[in-house]
């Protein structure tokens, strides 16, 4: 009698085909990657064992989300602590401001040295003066008059405690033309006054105005309260570059004001070196007699 084929091999007997010629159950999907912290369930596992799994699965979940949560809170509190606190926190800034009048406006008091021949020196005419100076390379000389007014920027009052003249530069004196208008005398006004020629330069108050009050430092200034100084410089030994610095106070606080011409040192020449003078009339055309080797045209 013949053997059936597939007879029992060493691990027991051959199976044969499912009933009803039905093929063997595929296996479960497998299931999503799981959390580093939560170990995937083995092979074959019973469907209790993958509920576990998967209520693991999420428990560990939270637990890194909220440990990625309080580790960014914990390093936003310490940037914050490491912050400087004026970096936050403006500190008022109380320092006043200063600004120059037009240099312009009292053109009467003005003249300018003009290096080179005084044949190539025109006429101002209806020029305004200065910038007439300023075409042909002028430097401000003998004496030039300006005024610059000084106004706080907060509420808190400042206290303009005193002022001082800090010469930048000294040198010989410009030579070549002398010329400016002879257009009247010295204004009666109050001024600080300051002497160029002396080795250390100083403002000295000078007159009184309407109320006959003289400059008296210090002064108090806030936002809406100002305080204008006019200046005259005058010299003639030295090509002079100079400014002038305020010292002030503010509720404990303590600076400087510096006062120039936007970054520039103010500039007066004296008129020693000089070899014409052009002294035009009111109608800045004619030469008046006290004009000394002046070709001007």
């Amino acid at each position: 009698m013949a053997q059936a084929q597939g007879g029992p091999g060493p691990g027991g007997p051959a199976q044969g085909p499912a009933p009803g010629g039905a093929r063997p159950s595929q296996a479960a999907p497998a299931p999503p990657p799981a959390s580093p912290s939560a170990p995937a369930p083995p092979p074959g596992a019973s469907r209790s064992w993958r509920r576990r799994w998967i209520r693991l699965r999420r428990r560990a979940t939270r637990l890194w989300l909220a440990g990625g949560i309080g580790a960014a809170l914990i390093g936003a509190l310490a940037t914050l602590l490491a912050t400087p606190v004026g970096t936050w926190l403006d500190e008022p800034d109380t320092a006043p401001k200063a600004a120059l009048w037009d240099r312009g406006k009292d053109e009467c008091a003005m003249s300018w040295m003009f290096p080179g021949s005084s044949g190539g020196l025109q006429a101002p005419g209806k020029q305004p003066l200065t910038a007439w100076a300023t075409s042909h390379g002028g430097v401000p000389a003998a004496r030039d008059e300006f005024g610059f007014q000084v106004q706080g920027t907060s509420e808190t009052q400042v206290v303009l405690l005193q002022a001082r003249v800090v010469v930048d530069a000294r040198d010989a004196p410009v030579g070549g033309i002398w010329a400016g208008v002879g257009c009247g005398g010295p204004k009666d006004y109050r001024y600080l006054d300051i002497d160029l020629d002396q080795p250390s330069p100083r403002p000295v108050a000078v007159g009184v105005n309407e109320d006959g009050k003289a400059i008296d430092f210090p002064y108090q200034v806030s936002r809406g309260e100002s305080e204008v100084f006019a200046v005259a410089a005058h010299g003639e030994l030295n090509d002079v570059r100079w400014h002038l610095e305020i010292d002030w106070a503010s509720d404990g606080r303590t600076g400087t004001l510096v006062v120039n011409q936007g970054g520039r040192p103010f500039r007066l020449t004296g008129t020693s070196a000089r070899t014409a003078r052009c002294l035009w009339a009111p109608d800045r055309t004619t030469l008046t007699a006290q004009s000394v080797g002046c070709e001007s045209r």
